[in-house]
């Protein structure tokens, strides 16, 4: 699998939604989990890449591997000033 996808607290507005140069496609973490492949697969549709019935599939062939979201965690003054 050669394309990566990633999630963004940002504003749409500040980043791309695919960046060629390392081949990754952003999403928003607002993104319900139900519609992270539908939106993944719009990108790529996008870009010209042919897909399944099922799934999402990278330029290569490859199935794109949608693994469960870790959120960003939040780091207070409090905690990043006693090293926990």
């Amino acid at each position: 699998m050669c394309i990566r996808i990633t999630f963004t607290n940002r504003s749409a507005l500040t980043y791309r939604t695919y960046e060629a140069s390392t081949q990754v496609i952003t999403l928003p973490s607002s993104l319900p989990d139900e519609v992270v492949e539908i939106a993944v697969r719009a990108v790529l549709d996008k870009l010209a890449v042919p897909q399944a019935l099922a799934g999402a599939r990278c330029h290569c062939g490859a199935a794109i591997r949608l693994l469960p979201r870790i959120p960003e965690q939040r780091r207070s003054a409090q905690v990043s000033h006693h090293g926990a």
